[in-house]
This record gives C-alpha cells, structure tokens and sequence, in this order.
C-alpha cells in the first residue's frame, strides 16, 4: 500500500542470499507496461508468477499490462534496439578491426548475441524462461534474420578466439538484421532533419 513506493531488501546468510522487491501498485503497474529492449527477459516476472494471496485479481491484470502492449510500442523498442544496440556494437566491432585491437571482441561479440536475442524475443512476443536458456530458446523461434543462427552458436560454443572469422560472424548477422528489419517495415535509417521534422513541439 502507499505510493512511489519501489524499494529492494538483499542480504546474505550463510550459504544462501535473498533478494525482495517492495514495490506500490502503480509503479509495478507502470514498468509492467513498459517496451524496451531486454523486455523479453525481464517482464516474464509480471507474468511467470506463484500467487499466495491476490483477494482482488492485480496479477492478472499485471499479466496483461506485460503483454498486450500495441504492436507499435514493440516495433519502436525493435528499431530502436536494432539502431541503438546492436549497430553500436557494429561500430566498436569495426573499431576494432580497423586498429587491430581484438582484446574486447569476444565481449563485443557476445553482447551483440545477446541484443540479438533480446528482439527475436520482441519480435514473437516471447518471454525467456530464464538467462541461462535465452540462447538455445531463441534458436528455436521462427524467421530469424540470416547470420543469427552462426553468431548465436558461436556465443554458445565459445568459438570466440579467431578475430577474422569472429568479426564476420557478427558482419553477416548486421546484413541479416538489415534485410530482416526492412522486411518488416522497421525506421532503421533516417536523416536528422526528419527527426527534427517530426519531433513534437
């Protein structure tokens, strides 16, 4: 009860550790609805839940809020994951090429995996059953851009030594994402003077 209440109580004792979220109604209610790039591992909470005591239905109506967002909310959280994420990551990859400095790639490469993962699972609506499966449940969603399947096994395998053959791994997944995204109609490029245009006054 009360409001902005958002508060987390972790501890440890002995061989175990806990973690509690104390939470008010409408600010577990406003994250519930919110659309971003990792949604797909992070609202299963809202939905994947053990109910002790719900006298007046909030969890279903949480559950709901989680994932019946409108289709544009997911489609701005893919382009802006696709432009925001992965094509940063792109860039510090060809850094990287470009001065020779390979030491970050493995991290880069794994990274871009996992933001990969992260808008399959956006773009089927899927919610991860946890971290430690994402990658092998995301190999079995459909229509994946091509290149994902090589980058996803790669992470998975931990093939992660061979700059050469690791930077195009993740080129070939960024042609794959391109074609995937146009297919869809995602704003992936656009120009300054359009964002200017549009921005609201």
């Amino acid at each position: 009860e009360g409001k902005q209440i958002e508060t987390c109580f972790e501890w440890s004792t002995g061989p175990w550790k806990s973690e509690v979220y104390v939470y008010s109604p409408e600010v577990i209610l406003e994250c519930a609805a919110q659309v971003e790039g990792d949604w797909a591992i992070t609202h299963g909470q809202f939905t994947n839940v053990w109910v002790l005591y719900d006298p007046t239905g909030f969890f279903p109506r949480l559950e709901r809020l989680a994932l019946f967002q409108p289709q544009s909310m997911f489609d701005t959280a893919m382009a802006e994951e696709i432009v925001g994420d992965i094509y940063e990551l792109v860039g510090k990859v060809r850094n990287a090429r470009e001065k020779a400095a390979y030491g970050s790639l493995p991290l880069y490469e794994i990274h871009t995996a996992l933001h990969a993962a992260w808008l399959l699972g956006l773009a089927h609506r899927h919610l991860y059953t946890t971290s430690s499966v994402l990658f092998t449940e995301s190999l079995g969603l459909s229509e994946r851009p091509d290149g994902y399947d090589a980058l996803c096994q790669a992470v998975i395998n931990g093939t992660l030594s061979d700059p050469l053959y690791n930077i195009a791994l993740v080129e070939d997944y960024w042609q794959g994402v391109t074609t995937w995204a146009n297919r869809r109609g995602l704003p992936i490029e656009t120009t300054l003077e359009k964002i200017l245009t549009d921005e609201p006054n």
